[in-house]
């Protein structure tokens, strides 16, 4: 005899399915690293604080690349509920 064992995946109807919850203190480290980098990226030091000098050819200014694409990434995340 086959006995039908519940597969907890499925999905019994009228049943909600909530979101997962992102935990507070992830959001909160999303946050702090989004106002670091905008900070990073305003450059407030006058360039005296940098990664890479941006005077320096070609790669100047991926120091600031990097930090935007960073920042975009976590925006993406805080959005998607990661």
């Amino acid at each position: 005899m086959e006995e039908h064992v519940q597969d907890p995946t499925e999905v019994k109807e009228g049943t909600v399915i909530q979101p997962p919850q992102r935990s507070l203190p992830r959001s909160i480290s999303y946050v702090v690293l989004l106002v670091l980098g905008a900070i990073y990226l305003i450059n407030p030091g006058l360039g005296i604080v940098e990664l890479i000098p941006d005077n320096m050819p070609v790669i100047g200014n991926l120091d600031e690349a990097g930090v935007a694409s960073l920042m975009v990434l976590i925006i993406q995340r805080l959005r998607s509920g990661h």
